[in-house]
């Protein structure tokens, strides 16, 4: 699936996940540069530069960069916040790899106040409310449980119009 087939929820290799089966082949531990799938029998290795993503039967969505699958946290959104849990020794753990992008065509950037306003540098007025609202990086994932929104997202879309 490209970026613009997410955004207009168009699945490249779709099923009715009720009455067929197919496999998606991530090809992680052998760190190839391409995705394995098998649709109605036939198999097919597609580069992983040339895919946005992927979504799962069970609706998780996922887009591919630098050969990871980040977990698309929000996928409904034009602000669309990523999450990548790395493997990790239980005694040494790895934190989570939190990303943004501004829509799905949008370059994925690490979830940071800064790196945040800069996508509108000029929106001062988007700047204040992100300063006010999040006291650290971690903060930007505040998920607003009335809503059924991240924060950010909202905010996003209240200062600039969501564009």
């Amino acid at each position: 699936m490209s970026a613009v087939d997410f955004t207009n929820k168009k699945l490249t290799y779709g099923i009715n996940c009720k009455t067929e089966n197919h496999k998606i082949k991530l090809n992680i531990f052998f760190n190839r540069d391409y995705i394995t799938v098998i649709h109605e029998g036939t198999k097919y290795n597609i580069s992983k530069d040339s895919v946005f993503g992927f979504k799962t039967c069970n609706g998780s969505s996922y887009r591919i960069a630098d050969k990871i699958d980040y977990t698309i946290l929000n996928a409904d959104d034009n602000l669309l916040l990523y999450e990548f849990i790395p493997m990790s020794a239980p005694k040494n753990p790895q934190p989570p790899v939190h990303k943004f992008s501004k829509g799905a065509d949008g370059p994925m950037l690490d979830l940071t106040i800064e790196n945040v306003k800069n996508i509108y540098p000029d929106n001062h007025l988007f700047h204040d409310e992100i300063e006010n609202t999040f006291r650290s990086n971690s903060s930007l994932l505040s998920y607003d449980r009335y809503h059924k929104q991240y924060k950010l997202v909202r905010l996003f879309i209240k200062y600039t119009n969501g564009n």
